[in-house]
């Protein structure tokens, strides 16, 4: 009996590719123009600095740049007072953009859920989950220092096309904007960026774990998930690359960073969210109800394990500076209306473009030709001969 033949578009999805890795490629010379634009020229007056004279940002928020200290004084004194500490608007950085949007997109490539500041230090918070809006199936898999050698039959398994996700990847950049004259530095623990469920979410978080899944998800308090995985991927918006010793970076177990006035930092993070009814972007998002960031003041002399620090700042003198981004639902609700409403291909199309649509549409047509074959291939006994 000779098995069904199952024929591969291959034009098709070569074309599908090459129209996606063209869309890519001119969003990222989008995302370099606007960057481009928004640091080459003057916030007050408008001219362009030239490659003698580069312009300079404002060093308390990082938003604003001037040609001289005549047009910064002068934007200061009609406009940026209020703007420069009211965290209104993210420092400009490109990978971390919520302004932009992409050509046949309608949609800012970066949606902020939750934002907050107290005293000085804020944060942003935006999904970085998969174009698809699936949770990712292994712990760190979308996270680029994800070490995949001598992984489980376990892991394989949940790494296969259709299995369902439970991590949640966010994205969080935090900056310091203290004013006060003669405030130490403040430190950023990385580690210690929690999750805060809501009370309808922390029972669907907290159940549904995998087999010999010990300890992932840790409850400390009020339904709180803390961070599995986390990375620093952006210092005063230049990419941190691997191996890369950044004199800022104290401690690489907790990724402990210490900010000056002005300095702000991006961190990748993930969670456990997903669960058995749980397995979208969206899902976890809509059982979340803020992002807590702690931060103390850096005290050169400390020697102590830095997965303390907290702790002893707390006992000694409440230090402590607690940011609680809470996450807007409305927010939630508006970015992923598409997928929900009208499915995935819709949501591609509308935040991601037509392009990348097609190629993903595609590759999954292409992978569904291959999975079936393989599954009559097995039961037809083409396999294990």
């Amino acid at each position: 009996m000779s098995l069904p033949r199952y024929p591969v578009d291959v034009d098709g999805l070569m074309s599908a590719g090459a129209e996606g890795i063209a869309a890519i490629r001119a969003g990222l010379e989008a995302k370099k123009q606007q960057s481009r634009a928004a640091k080459h020229r003057c916030d007050y007056c408008g001219k362009e600095d030239d490659d003698k004279k580069p312009l300079q940002a404002c060093t308390g928020c990082r938003t604003v740049r001037y040609c001289n200290k005549t047009c910064q004084t002068a934007h200061y004194r009609v406009a940026h007072k209020r703007d420069c500490s009211s965290f209104s608007e993210t420092p400009l950085c490109r990978p971390f953009n919520p302004k932009l949007i992409l050509a046949g997109c309608s949609y800012p490539e970066v949606p902020i859920f939750a934002k907050a500041h107290v005293d000085g230090m804020g944060c942003w918070v935006s999904p970085s989950g998969s174009i698809d809006c699936s949770l990712a199936a292994l712990p760190g898999s979308r996270i680029p220092s994800r070490n995949r050698d001598n992984m489980s039959m376990e892991q394989l398994l949940a790494a296969l096309p259709g299995a369902p996700g439970r991590f949640l990847d966010i994205r969080v950049m935090v900056q310091n904007r203290v004013r006060r004259k003669g405030a130490p530095p403040m430190v950023v623990v990385g580690k210690c960026i929690i999750a805060i469920s809501s009370a309808r979410g922390t029972p669907q978080i907290i159940e549904g774990n995998l087999p010999g899944e010990v300890n992932v998800k840790l409850q400390d308090w009020n339904g709180s998930v803390t961070p599995l995985f986390l990375k620093l991927t952006h210092y005063n918006g230049k990419e941190v690359k691997s191996g890369e010793r950044l004199a800022a970076l104290k401690d690489d177990k907790t990724t402990s960073v210490v900010l000056h006035q002005g300095d702000f930092v991006i961190f990748e993070l993930q969670y456990r969210c997903g669960g058995p009814n749980i397995s979208r972007d969206f899902e976890a998002w809509e059982l979340l109800d803020h992002i807590f960031v702690p931060s103390v003041p850096y005290d050169p002399a400390f020697s102590g394990p830095w997965s303390e620090l907290l702790p002893r700042a707390v006992e000694k003198d409440d230090s402590v500076c607690e940011v609680r981004a809470k996450v807007s639902q409305e927010l939630v609700d508006r970015w992923f209306a598409d997928y929900k409403q009208k499915g995935q291909d819709a949501y591609i199309r509308s935040h991601y473009g037509e392009a990348r649509a097609q190629m993903i549409a595609a590759g999954n047509n292409a992978l569904g030709q291959h999975m079936a074959m393989m599954m009559d291939m097995a039961m037809g006994g083409g396999l294990g001969r």
